[in-house]
């Protein structure tokens, strides 16, 4: 496998949130700097590797109609446990983006980019 710089950004949980290959670490810096501008991530490590990115989940909503659609791809567990809750939370509250949702699934295989 060929020389990648991965980016693992954190929440001010301190869980990972997500991972992210660039080819070139100008690419990798430039992401990193945009990304700590973010009021809610904690720290983003850069690195380089050769091992290959681990997979993650995707988040996807199964509307009444039967259409889908991805909200969130390539996310750790933990996060894609969350973004779930919250949709869960908002359709309680008859938030209207979310009332014609029937399932909301948790796929493994997701590569957030």
């Amino acid at each position: 496998m060929s020389k990648v710089y991965r980016l693992e950004v954190f929440n001010a949980d301190h869980e990972l949130e997500h991972t992210c290959d660039y080819s070139t670490i100008e690419q990798a810096e430039k992401v990193k700097q945009a990304m700590l501008s973010k009021p809610d991530v904690l720290k983003v490590e850069l690195y380089e590797t050769t091992e290959p990115k681990p997979q993650g989940y995707n988040v996807v909503l199964v509307y009444q109609d039967g259409s889908q659609f991805i909200c969130a791809e390539g996310v750790t567990l933990a996060r894609a446990l969350r973004i779930k809750s919250d949709i869960r939370a908002a359709q309680a509250n008859n938030d209207f983006s979310y009332l014609n949702v029937s399932t909301i699934s948790i796929v493994k295989g997701g590569n957030d980019e």
